[in-house]
């Protein structure tokens, strides 16, 4: 579907860009924790990313979202 008939498309490409920002910073945390590195920064990293992701799928109604929340 073009983004001329989705006014949804733009707003849904930037929130998957920064899922992939959001990820791979959630990654490189959970690393660190896994190493036994992390500290409260961490672990605040990890809860903000995850916190993003979960707000910006809300917001652009991403099927799974409420799932996904339900198991964190």
């Amino acid at each position: 579907m073009s983004s001329d008939t989705d006014p949804m498309a733009e707003i849904r490409a930037s929130f998957f860009i920064e899922c992939e920002e959001l990820l791979e910073a959630l990654q490189d945390s959970l690393q660190t924790m896994d190493d036994g590195d992390g500290d409260t920064e961490t672990i605040n990293i990890v809860f903000r990313a995850v916190h993003s992701i979960k707000g910006g799928a809300e917001r652009i109604r991403a099927g799974g979202a409420r799932a996904i929340r339900a198991s964190l």
